[in-house]
């Protein structure tokens, strides 16, 4: 037996944390924090061990019910029952309990895959999306370059790599402590994953254009437009949450972007030289991220996400003046919600045709999946 020892109250906390996000669907990383604030006397050491446990056995689910002995299915409802086992199987993997040898396992059991969800992608993309994501920075090169960027946070002691526009930091604590210490002017540059740095600049809106980015979120996408555009223009920013919206706002000026407008949405009365249509989706590509994103997820989920997709690029389409683009993206690799989407939407809509289409999978590059299709509308001869 190890010397190694999880304390009574780290040990039921975290099996309280797990049954909250596997039993309840709460979001992992809110649920962490919600925890974390409630129990002020848990040190740092103490929270990255919480941390770990519950990432840790959510990413691998599947992999630790097969340890423990339960068989998989996709359809099985969890209980609490199921998460003590889990939590043991990783206590042992760990060494934190004496480990029992156990048979080899099959790869969805190991890398812990819904069946169905294994099958919509690669072996090597889904083994990519359970590593740790890295941290990826984008640049605001109408302040400074990426190169001068990179040597204010060397000059902090952060170890980066300049990757064109990007900035990868390879020192994950420096750079949190530094962040949580505010020791970055606003605005310098905006977190934002390698994959996700790919899909404003396939809109190719240009300088003094009229852009629409019609789910804009928090809007790291639509900073990225302003900057491309080179704060020449005008982009409407809108989105169904206010706050989000508000938040927006703020970014911008912090960025020095003056260019962006927000409403909120949706946007039918305008018409647009490129609109960016962003929409909701599984967010299947990030759940390295959002590990219980791969439990959450269903099928039949997976099916309503593609109706409202559907309903709005059909609601969008109007928005963009003849001869303009829209770029429909995702951040997810289900095939119904990317190839077979656009398919569709081209069948319906002949006035439309596909430009460019790319898909952003997880590997070598270590960004999280995206996809995106950038789409004509047709002048069509009068």
């Amino acid at each position: 037996m190890t010397e190694k020892k999880i304390h009574r109250p780290m040990w039921d906390g975290a099996v309280g944390i797990i049954a909250q996000i596997m039993l309840q669907g709460l979001p992992l990383d809110q649920t962490l924090k919600s925890v974390y604030k409630k129990n002020p006397k848990w040190g740092s050491k103490d929270r990255r061990l919480i941390g770990q446990m519950v990432f840790d056995c959510v990413r691998y689910w599947r992999k630790y019910l097969a340890m423990s002995g339960h068989p998989w299915s996709d359809d099985t409802v969890w209980t609490k029952e199921h998460v003590t086992p889990v939590l043991t199987a990783w206590a042992q993997e760990h060494d934190y309990l004496e480990k029992v040898a156990g048979p080899a396992l099959a790869f969805n059991d190991q890398e812990s895959f819904p069946d169905w969800m294994a099958g919509e992608t690669s072996p090597e993309v889904l083994t990519a999306l359970n590593e740790e994501a890295p941290i990826f920075l984008r640049a605001n090169t109408l302040q400074n370059s990426a190169s001068t960027i990179g040597r204010i946070l060397q000059d902090k002691g952060i170890a980066v790599e300049v990757m064109g526009d990007a900035i990868k930091v390879l020192d994950r604590a420096a750079f949190k402590k530094a962040a949580n210490e505010k020791l970055f002017p606003a605005g310098l540059f905006e977190v934002q994953d390698l994959g996700s740095q790919q899909i404003a600049p396939m809109l190719q809106a240009k300088a003094n254009d009229r852009v629409l980015d019609a789910c804009a979120g928090n809007g790291g996408k639509t900073l990225h437009l302003a900057q491309l555009m080179k704060n020449q223009g005008q982009i409407t920013a809108t989105d169904i949450s206010e706050l989000k919206l508000y938040q927006l706002e703020a970014r911008c000026r912090d960025a020095r972007f003056s260019i962006v407008r927000t409403r909120p949405a949706p946007i039918k009365d305008l018409i647009f030289d490129a609109v960016l249509l962003d929409v909701p989706c599984s967010g299947l590509g990030v759940i390295r991220r959002h590990p219980e994103r791969k439990w959450q997820c269903t099928p039949a989920i997976i099916r309503d996400l593609v109706q409202v997709q559907k309903d709005l690029l059909e609601s969008y389409k109007s928005t963009v003046r003849p001869g303009g683009a829209l770029l429909y993206a995702t951040c997810t690799f289900v095939s119904a919600e990317n190839q077979l989407q656009v398919k569709a939407f081209l069948e319906r809509n002949p006035a439309w045709s596909l430009e460019e289409e790319k898909s952003f999978l997880s590997g070598p590059r270590g960004w999280d999946c995206f996809y995106a299709a950038r789409l004509r509308h047709q002048v069509l001869p009068s």
